[in-house]
């Protein structure tokens, strides 16, 4: 049976086949130029031409996620990252003072990680009054214990109302009036399926 080659792109669902009625998908080629790192999923946002139209009975859609963000955050890839970001090389120093906002699994998995690194410091923020509900309460109570034993900061039942950047320092305020420093900030408040751009209403 004959293999075919990935088809780099865009999907869109467009309309059926006007003979066949079968379902179409449009591919766009993907905006490499657009000041967007190539595994930046913030490429597929705005799109170039059509490269060719795909004809089947029968899709599956695999397209994977993207973390959530939340509009008024200054992501640049260095200072104010997520956790896509973090993983593709922008960030190219170990921060000294990590800001962490969300102590879900993926927030809780880099803090902690950043945790054991000597000379570090981690603050996570979350507006839950607990971490990791659905895992065992011993468990979470000795990763949080072990955690503050190396200096981390759990600050919850806190809303963070706004993040800026200060010269090489992030500040994020809390709605409590407090505020809080840090040379780096890790957004993890969750990720969202990538059909934005597929057309699927």
């Amino acid at each position: 049976m004959p293999t075919r080659a990935p088809i780099s792109g865009t999907a869109k669902f467009i309309d059926p086949d006007p003979t066949t009625g079968l379902t179409r998908v449009c591919v766009f080629k993907t905006q490499e130029n657009a000041g967007y790192v190539s595994t930046s999923p913030q490429r597929h946002f705005s799109t170039g031409l059509p490269k060719m139209v795909l004809t089947a009975d029968k899709y599956l859609v695999a397209c994977g996620t993207r973390p959530l963000r939340k509009p008024g955050i200054p992501f640049d890839g260095v200072r104010v990252f997520d956790s896509d970001q973090l993983l593709w090389g922008g960030v190219k120093d170990v921060p000294r003072n990590l800001i962490v906002m969300g102590a879900g699994v993926i927030g809780m998995e880099y803090a902690s990680m950043i945790d054991v690194i000597p000379g570090t410091q981690v603050t996570i923020i979350d507006k839950r009054d607990d971490i990791l509900n659905f895992a065992d309460r011993e468990v979470v109570e000795a990763l949080m214990y072990a955690m503050r034993l190396r200096g981390a900061r759990f600050l919850l039942g806190e809303v963070v109302v706004k993040v800026e950047v200060v010269n090489d320092t992030v500040i994020c305020h809390l709605g409590t009036g407090k505020k809080v420093a840090g040379d780096a900030l890790l957004y993890a408040m969750g990720r969202q399926g990538n059909t934005h751009t597929l057309n699927l209403d």
